[in-house]
């Protein structure tokens, strides 16, 4: 004869009415406890779902690597050391120059040494980096290659539209690094631009009465229910103000997202962390409207409205009768201007954030810059843009990186050290330009990959104001290269900034 035990008579552990207490009692005591508990089990679901896209693209990877790089490096195993020693040689001459600079003993030998030993593995990469393509498509890997690209874009868009906020704020910045990943990554997450979820007219009203006190037909003479834009992290919704019915934009931050963002932020950092651990050698990374204070606060930010033309629709802009080569011109100044010397800049000039005539959208993400360091960053692009490596090491000495000052003035300009060292020989900063190349791309995308691991030490020691500062010229290089200014404007706008 069975016996079936009945749910009345399951046995209950002395410590579960405790612990049921014990929660009923946090939740009571804080209002929005429930609100965080739900969010961080919101965030868990996306880190699930980050976890899942990062195996497979890292898996992806990984089989490709084994039929496709394995042939790569036997062609190329002696060009590659030849490369290597020619870096090494280089590195060993321009210590030497520095160090008898600052002995006070300059060397013309040194100098001429440092000069030739630089131009020749410049040359030597260069010419490395055409035959890789040439053989790429002879052999079909470039294809395969694009196949692969192809693939994992796709998959990195379907997480960022998932799991949106920060993931799409991610997804968007890497849309902007034509300079550095495949057109497949930067062509395909250029879909995020336009692809963000809109939250429900409800969250939004219950957001602006927490912030404001008042729902939003109490404080505007209109309010219109379906935004007119939505970000990763906000949305915004046209109305007008009360009495004298002048237009706003009233941008409104997703309801939730003040709990889910740290979390959100630990969970993308721990799967970097996981991925430089499992695979290290294969895992690289005008006008502003003006403010209406009083119906403004930290989650909802209302502005007067302001219209214009994308900064990167060039049609656009010749409808207007505008240049594209001005427009970039005086994009790069305005940024210039707020850089060196009102110290206080925009960090998120993306496409949908710049609009012409010259309008400034998205306050959210500004910055103060210290005047010491703005000094010292001023210095550091004076000495990029003349090309002057003792100028450049005593700035980078000064942000706490002096022995990879070739390395920092490279991520600053996305350009070679020897590129900004000809632009000091032949005192023309157009040595700056991109070239606009397969191989020059290629060039640069290698030397990435080659130093990751020195790019993220500099990373970790610079000030925090120039992390924002790397991503507000990544913004702009991008814009650059949409209207046509292959990066000119911006190195031309630093230097007459930078002099000042």
């Amino acid at each position: 004869m069975s016996r079936r035990l009945s749910r009345s008579r399951l046995p209950v552990h002395p410590a579960v009415p405790l612990v049921a207490f014990g929660a009923g009692v946090l939740l009571a005591s804080d209002p929005e406890q429930p609100a965080r508990f739900t969010a961080y089990a919101a965030s868990a679901r996306r880190a699930v779902r980050l976890a899942g896209a990062c195996s497979l693209v890292a898996f992806d990877y990984s089989r490709a690597k084994r039929s496709l790089i394995a042939a790569e490096k036997a062609e190329f195993l002696d060009g590659d050391a030849a490369h290597w020693e020619l870096q090494v040689a280089s590195g060993k001459a321009e210590r030497l120059r520095a160090d008898a600079v600052r002995r006070g003993e300059p060397s013309a030998v040194l100098e001429e040494e440092a000069r030739r030993t630089r131009e020749e593995a410049a040359a030597y990469g260069e010419a490395l980096a055409g035959r890789r393509l040439e053989a790429g498509q002879r052999s079909g890997r470039a294809a395969a290659w694009d196949e692969v690209h192809e693939r994992n874009a796709a998959r990195l868009l379907a997480l960022c539209i998932a799991n949106g906020g920060v993931y799409v704020k991610l997804g968007q910045h890497a849309a902007q690094l034509d300079y550095l990943l495949p057109p497949q990554y930067t062509r395909t997450l250029h879909q995020l631009f336009e692809h963000n979820r809109a939250s429900s007219y409800e969250d939004v009203s219950r957001v602006i009465e927490e912030e404001l006190g008042a729902p939003p037909e109490a404080l505007f003479g209109s309010f219109e229910r379906a935004p007119i834009a939505s970000a990763s992290l906000a949305q915004v919704h046209r109305a007008t103000e009360h009495g004298t019915g002048a237009p706003l934009a009233v941008k409104v931050q997703h309801a939730g997202l003040r709990e889910e963002c740290a979390s959100d932020l630990q969970a993308v950092g721990l799967a970097v962390a996981a991925a430089e651990w499992l695979y290290p050698d294969d895992f690289r990374l005008g006008w502003t409207p003006a403010v209406v204070g009083a119906l403004t606060s930290a989650r909802v930010l209302t502005m007067t409205y302001e219209e214009g033309v994308s900064v990167t629709d060039v049609a656009g802009l010749r409808r207007l009768g505008l240049d594209p080569n001005e427009v970039s011109r005086l994009l790069c100044e305005a940024f210039n201007a707020m850089i060196f010397d009102g110290g206080f800049v925009h960090c998120d000039p993306h496409p949908g954030n710049v609009l012409v005539q010259l309008v400034l959208l998205d306050h959210g993400l500004y910055r103060d810059l210290p005047r010491a360091f703005a000094l010292t960053y001023s210095r550091l692009w004076h000495g990029v843009v003349l090309g002057d490596a003792d100028a450049i090491r005593e700035a980078a000495e000064e942000m706490g990186v002096g022995q990879y000052y070739p390395l920092l003035a490279a991520m600053l300009t996305a350009r070679p050290w020897t590129d900004i060292l000809r632009a000091g020989d032949t005192g023309d900063a157009r040595a700056l330009h991109e070239k606009g190349t397969a191989a020059d791309k290629k060039q640069i995308a290698g030397y990435a990959a080659q130093y990751a691991k020195h790019i993220g030490l500099v990373l970790d020691l610079v000030p925090r104001p120039l992390l924002l500062l790397f991503k507000t010229n990544d913004c702009l290089r991008h814009a650059e290269r949409q209207l046509g200014a292959a990066g000119g404007a911006l190195a031309v706008a630093r230097l007459r900034q930078a002099a000042r």
